[in-house]
């Protein structure tokens, strides 16, 4: 794997992209003058140092969209997960993930969904039924101590009161959780929960309980999964909920996995770097395709691009 890195006008390096091959095409926000610079990583995620920098002439990108809420979240977050899996590097499991929640994570096709889709990683599931996220709170530190994972993909709420007063304590239970997984060196990431039964389209329960979600997670630097999007999106409910509204049928779960997936690829990509003045960790990412051509070497490799 190539990162890629770029500077402008401020002069600071920002990572902007990843390539599985020697190139890599770049669509600078403006026109001008960049400047790059390339590291690669090995198969055990060992990142090379910084290539020397090269300049490129922009005439600027036509294709520049509005960028996800996964990958603006991973601005705010960044430089705390970098912390959190710098303190785990050789205390926690290498890449063993847990899923940790109720009913919905117990479920046998949900941590087998989301192995599937992270492609890299083993999955533990450790879901238990009908808990809260109180529950979560008192439970995550002994699921911690026995699982020992990089990785914490916590799904809590369902089972919640949706009423205006018990949201805040639950989101006081999801920092818990979120602070415990950072004081053992695992990095968390937080889902939203799905949408429920299938009289309301816009399932508005859950949805003014994600809404609290993302605001806290993104204020206390968490990453998110976009669970309930995800379901969202997803067509008939009937589809992705069993009979009755609220446990996952059939592409609910592939759902799930794609949901964790999109958030993982993030957290990934903000752990495959070398920020200046940070300890790089250890971790790696898939590769994203991403209009500026440089050749440049890259040292400890043969071929640069």
């Amino acid at each position: 794997m190539y990162v890629v890195s770029r500077a402008g006008n401020d002069g600071a390096f920002h990572k902007v992209g990843e390539s599985g091959t020697p190139e890599y095409l770049d669509q600078p926000p403006a026109a001008g003058k960049y400047r790059y610079r390339v590291l690669a990583v090995d198969f055990q995620d060992n990142p090379s140092a910084w290539s020397a920098v090269a300049s490129a002439t922009s005439a600027g990108s036509l294709l520049q969209g509005k960028p996800t809420f996964q990958a603006s979240d991973r601005v705010g977050y960044a430089a705390r997960v970098r912390r959190i899996h710098a303190a785990g590097v050789g205390k926690v499991v290498k890449g063993r993930v847990l899923c940790f929640g109720d009913s919905l994570t117990g479920a046998t096709n949900y941590p087998q969904g989301v192995e599937a889709a992270l492609g890299r990683y083993v999955v533990v599931g450790r879901g238990y039924a009908s808990m809260r996220t109180s529950f979560g709170r008192k439970r995550i530190e002994q699921e911690l101590a026995e699982v020992n994972p990089e990785f914490c993909l916590i799904l809590y709420g369902t089972n919640n009161s949706k009423a205006a007063k018990a949201i805040p304590p639950a989101m006081e239970d999801l920092k818990a959780i979120a602070a415990a997984c950072e004081k053992h060196g695992t990095v968390p990431v937080i889902g939203t929960i799905p949408p429920r039964g299938f009289q309301d389209p816009a399932s508005q329960p859950e949805a003014r309980y994600n809404a609290a979600l993302i605001e806290t997670c993104r204020r206390e630097k968490v990453p998110i999964a976009y669970c309930f999007e995800e379901f969202q999106a997803g067509g008939d409910r009937r589809n992705l909920l069993a009979g009755d509204g609220v446990h996952t049928h059939n592409e609910g779960f592939s759902a799930f996995a794609r949901a964790w997936r999109k958030a993982m690829d993030h957290v990934l990509f903000v752990l495959l770097d070398r920020p200046d003045g940070e300890r790089p960790p250890a971790a790696t990412a898939a590769p994203t395709g991403n209009t500026a051509r440089k050749r440049v070497t890259v040292p400890g490799l043969a071929r640069g691009g």
